[in-house]
């Protein structure tokens, strides 16, 4: 029996969406461990309860009870008649205790999207203890080859202002210490030297039209997080602007980029299609032809290379970016940012003119000044579930992903603005994935190496995230509180396979093959839908969410076409096979699976 007092957190919540997720995640992360939480949805009609349900199935602490909307009062009430604990705590939804903690959660993801550790000693010990912070390692993006990729006209306009040219920049504004004259002058020497890095190759020849650019701009969902408007046009799904992108590159870059977009900066949210020279040739020319038009050339002043080789040391550039033969000292030589030196140097009300100038709003200050006023111990932690969720963000993943409540932007961009003309396609839910997928599986795809596209009847393509990706998939597996290694399920039983087998057939069976194939074969339905093929069910799915699925598959996918075998989750109309039983059904369906498997990467047998 333990010695430790209950504590009962009673937490009433009315349309507390946008807030419940933070609050429940605080109570869960308490280093106390002892307590239960009582959430009464108080007749909420947002997504509170799909939230609220979703913590109580990962931790058995958390009850949910839906009642009418009453009111505060008695809701919790409602939750003092079933609390058990020898303390209880009321909690609000939007409690304002945790305000505080938020926006230092929020400081201490913009501290590492700033590259603030590129300039500032770290602390303890001048680093971040391994298992930290992983963002902390980014680099930013390598200039070495930057007189080959980027044009002469577009580094003088991006130094001179980046935020003129795109409307999410992290990149801050390093000149405000010259006046206007030299200004201009240092921003020619610097673009000069960059220009002497590799100097420019002979132009790529790409294939590809305007007309086939558009059509894949919109298929393979660049339209959801890219616009190709100017940057400071105001859009609802707050995009990032394309328009300067075309004069960004010389000629044929723009299509390399599209091709490799991690070359010179691995930690790109960039999503890597593997397109080929003619679907690459296609976009790059559709954005040129959508936005800033080329400049006429000549007219713009020479600068010197050697003093612009010394600027770059001396603004600091090559504490983030690599540049050649220019190398940064050691180590960080700035003092560390926090405490007491919070609202000093860059974060000062007027920053001095030596330091880098950062374009922060008001609440991105207000949250990096409240981190800064920390010890900044905590970028020595490290949680895979706060990596993945801050990693879905930067990636965007919900432009073309559902996940809870948060409906994919993807066909409500192509409603508004597309112009194929075709519906938008039912792309894979995020809700469930942890549950539902092995994390091999998913590292795997999201680095690019199946050898097979896991729903090839789709235009849109998944694209790869290689230095992300092994974060992403432990954290969607641990947010659901599950391990790497997935439990294995039953063992087989001498005939199990041919049980299922038959079983998989019209006569006598469950019709399985109606709608999926065998091994690598695709099927398409008289509805015109198409079901996984049989060969790569074992390799991506977890056993227990895959018995869930067959009990009842329209409780994790409302619009799936999967019909319901065992309505009352025990038996199946096929009664001659274990006398009904559908979970021992399932489980020879799931050994007979193994058996179909097909390769999924290179050197891989398939079946085992």
């Amino acid at each position: 029996m333990s010695l430790k007092k209950l504590v009962s957190v009673i937490i009433p919540a009315f349309n507390a969406a946008s807030s419940l997720e933070t609050t429940l995640a605080s109570v869960v992360a308490q280093t106390y461990e002892h307590w239960e939480t009582i959430v009464i949805n108080d007749g909420s009609t947002d997504g509170t309860l799909a939230i609220a349900e979703r913590f109580s199935r990962q931790d058995s602490r958390i009850q949910v009870i839906s009642t009418p909307n009453q009111g505060l009062s008695a809701s919790r009430n409602e939750g003092l008649k079933v609390a058990s604990g020898d303390y209880v705590q009321f909690l609000d939804a939007d409690d304002k205790l945790l305000a505080t903690a938020r926006t230092m959660r929020e400081g201490r993801e913009l501290y590492a999207r700033y590259h603030c550790q590129a300039c500032h000693r770290m602390v303890p010990g001048d680093r971040v203890r391994e298992g930290g912070m992983p963002e902390l390692s980014a680099q930013a993006p390598s200039l070495t080859t930057a007189g080959t990729r980027l044009s002469g006209h577009w580094m003088r306009r991006w130094l001179q202002d980046p935020s003129a040219l795109r409307n999410d920049v992290t990149m801050p504004g390093m000149f405000h210490r010259f006046e206007e004259d030299g200004r201009r002058e240092a921003i020619n020497d610097v673009t000069a030297f960059l220009q002497t890095l590799a100097p420019a190759k002979t132009d790529m020849v790409n294939g590809g039209t305007v007309a086939e650019g558009e059509v894949l701009f919109e298929d393979l969902g660049c339209i959801s997080c890219h616009r190709l408007t100017e940057p400071e046009e105001e859009d609802y799904f707050n995009r990032t602007s394309l328009w300067f992108a075309g004069i960004k590159y010389r000629q044929g870059e723009l299509a390399r980029f599209l091709r490799e977009p991690r070359t010179h900066y691995p930690w790109s949210r960039m999503p890597d299609f593997r397109l080929d020279q003619d679907q690459s040739g296609s976009l790059a020319a559709f954005i040129r032809s959508r936005g800033e038009p080329e400049p006429e050339t000549g007219g713009e002043q020479a600068g010197n290379a050697e003093q612009g080789k010394q600027l770059v040391g001396t603004l600091g550039c090559v504490s983030c970016h690599e540049m050649g033969d220019v190398k940064k000292e050691g180590r960080p030589q700035v003092s560390p940012p926090f405490g007491e030196r919070a609202d000093h140097g860059c974060m000062a009300d007027k920053t001095p003119g030596r330091l880098p100038s950062f374009r922060l709003n008001d609440k991105e200050g207000e949250a990096l000044r409240a981190f800064l006023g920390t010890s900044g111990e905590s970028l020595g932690r490290n949680s895979v579930v706060e990596t993945m969720s801050r990693s879905m963000r930067e990636l965007r993943c919900v432009a073309c992903h559902t996940r809870d409540d948060r409906y994919a932007d993807w066909p409500e961009v192509l409603f508004e603005e597309g112009v194929s003309g075709h519906p938008p396609e039912n792309i894979p839910l995020l809700t469930w994935s942890g549950e539902k997928l092995r994390v091999d599986w998913m590292e795997q795809l999201f680095a690019g190496k199946l050898a097979y596209k896991p729903r090839p009847w789709l235009k849109a393509q998944m694209p790869t995230f290689p230095t992300r990706g092994a974060l992403i998939a432990s954290g969607m597996a641990a947010e659901h509180g599950l391990m790497r290694v997935p439990r294995q399920g039953p063992k087989a039983v001498d005939g199990d396979i041919e049980i299922a087998k038959r079983l998989t057939l019209k006569d006598g069976g469950l019709d399985c093959r109606q709608c999926h194939a065998m091994g690598a074969e695709i099927l398409k339905m008289e509805n015109q839908a198409y079901g996984v093929s049989f060969g790569y069910i074992r390799h991506r799915l977890r056993y227990d969410y895959y018995q869930k699925w067959m009990l009842n598959p329209l409780r994790f996918d409302p619009a799936t076409k999967m019909p319901r075998y065992s309505p009352d989750r025990q038996s199946t109309v096929v009664k001659h096979v274990f006398e009904g039983n559908a979970r021992r059904q399932f489980d020879s369906l799931w050994h007979y699976l193994d058996t179909t498997r097909a390769p999924t990467t290179q050197g891989e047998t398939g079946k085992r």
